[in-house]
């Protein structure tokens, strides 16, 4: 490990420190920029972003028809709802999620939207769950309006340089839940809208959601989501893009 960060810094030390300008998407962007030399003036904040009317508004559509579309999939409209919307493959630890619903005995339900090498195994642990539904592929407004449906958004990856998708559901009003190996997590994920849990420990998962589902302040939570989702848009990032440019150009 130390052998590869030294040969980082011989061949990234180098391009960071003599660029003009450095596009931090975050936090731990920035904090990577400053480690590689670069003057803190000329690290500019260009968050990671998406159109989050779009998926205010998507949210908003899947909110509205909660009822009718759990009832579809047989599953209770008067329970919280987990969402996982990922691809259905190892490192995302989709499995991660089926075991956390199961230490709360079916107080939640749990969808899954997504496809890949792990499908066939969720497929046969819901047929033995009444309370888990594997959607498969759905297009992106699809999974805009399945983000409004949920009250818990949950990314438990091994590894996630960011995770636009908390984005995304954020937006849309889901509550998120991710692993501290989510690189999104020290930005959007605050102590006032979410949980960050160790990688892997299923416990603190299923504590997690059971934490929140149902919280008292859910409402104010959901607020503070998209509140916070909204200042990731992309007129922040243009913003941060234009002060960059300007900073060149005065150079």
């Amino acid at each position: 490990r130390r052998a590869v960060l030294l040969v980082k810094r011989r061949l990234i030390g180098p391009l960071v420190r003599h660029a003009g300008a450095c596009l931090a998407v975050g936090s731990e962007n920035r904090d990577f920029y400053l480690q590689f030399g670069a003057s803190p003036s000329r690290v500019f904040h260009t968050p990671y972003s998406i159109d989050t009317e779009r998926f205010e508004a998507s949210g908003d559509i899947g909110r509205k028809s909660r009822h009718e579309r759990l009832e579809s999939l047989g599953l209770d409209p008067a329970k919280p709802v987990v969402l996982f919307a990922a691809k259905l493959q190892s490192w995302k630890r989709p499995l991660d999620v089926v075991g956390a619903t199961d230490r709360l005995q079916g107080a939640v339900n749990l969808v899954i939207v997504g496809d890949g090498p792990l499908r066939d195994e969720l497929d046969a642990r819901a047929s033995t769950r009444p309370w888990i539904r594997v959607l498969g592929f759905v297009n992106q407004t699809e999974i805009a309006e399945w983000y409004g449906v949920a009250d818990l958004f949950v990314l438990p990856s091994d590894s996630e340089p960011w995770g636009l998708a908390v984005n995304e559901a954020m937006a849309a009003g889901a509550l998120p839940i991710v692993s501290d190996s989510v690189g999104c997590a020290p930005d959007l994920v605050t102590a006032d809208i979410g949980w960050v849990y160790e990688t892997g420990n299923i416990s603190a998962l299923a504590h997690a959601i059971s934490e929140g589902c149902p919280v008292a302040d859910s409402d104010d939570r959901r607020a503070a989501a998209r509140r916070r989702s909204s200042e990731w848009g992309i007129a922040a990032t243009a913003f941060g893009i234009e002060q960059a440019m300007a900073a060149l150009g005065s150079r």
